[in-house]
């Protein structure tokens, strides 16, 4: 929360893909003020109910109720019972196993279909060029960036994205596009995931 408010100044617009039910939504929308914009893609039915009535009192926070991935249009997604936190795009999301395990469970994820849109294809139908993408969508992450390259072209947002799968699809795509990728041993305050740790992975402008 201390980083992004280093990143997320006021006046900004900010997406937030994948937002859980707000947490981090309501501290964005505090951040970027009343003049300001937040944008939070959440598709989950579990999650849209709290999220909803956490951010109702922000006019400057605009909930989409889909997806976010490499394509428009209709797209099976898994809701899991747990806690909300693991819907994801896929049906084996490993995470989701491991909170299972460890909540002694046997919960399984339900199917349903939700809309997924580009984040290009939303952008150029809304005319926004975010400063800040805050990204958590448990695996999808390649997904989202695939579908938002003409973004990272063109308006060059900061990124910061949680990567719990695909890592190094999600590096080839930020060094396709030029962007620097911060991590620990750096003062830049950002970290990169390995192999042992589900981190923050962020990049900004080269």
């Amino acid at each position: 929360m201390e980083k992004l408010a280093e990143l997320a100044k006021p006046g900004d617009t900010v997406v937030e893909i994948g937002a859980h039910i707000g947490y981090l939504s309501v501290h964005l929308g505090k951040l970027v003020g009343d003049d300001g914009t937040v944008v939070v893609f959440e598709p989950g039915s579990n999650n849209l109910p709290y999220l909803q009535e956490n951010t109702e009192r922000f006019s400057n926070i605009e909930i989409v109720e889909a997806a976010c991935g490499d394509r428009d249009g209709p797209v099976e997604f898994w809701i899991e019972p747990l806690s909300g936190q693991n819907n994801s795009l896929d049906r084996n999301y490993k995470n989701f196993q491991v909170n299972r395990e460890n909540a002694f469970s046997d919960a399984v994820m339900e199917s349903v279909t939700v809309e997924m849109m580009q984040l290009d294809t939303f952008l150029a139908e809304k005319g926004l060029r975010p400063a800040l993408l805050k990204i958590d969508v448990e695996g999808a992450e390649d997904l989202v960036l695939r579908g938002s390259a003409r973004c990272l072209a063109d308006i060059r947002p900061v990124v910061v994205v949680e990567v719990t799968e695909n890592s190094d699809d999600v590096a080839s795509i930020f060094e396709a596009h030029n962007y620097a990728i911060h991590d620990r041993s750096h003062p830049e305050w950002i970290c990169v995931p390995t192999e042992k740790v589900n981190a923050l992975r962020a990049s900004g402008k080269a």
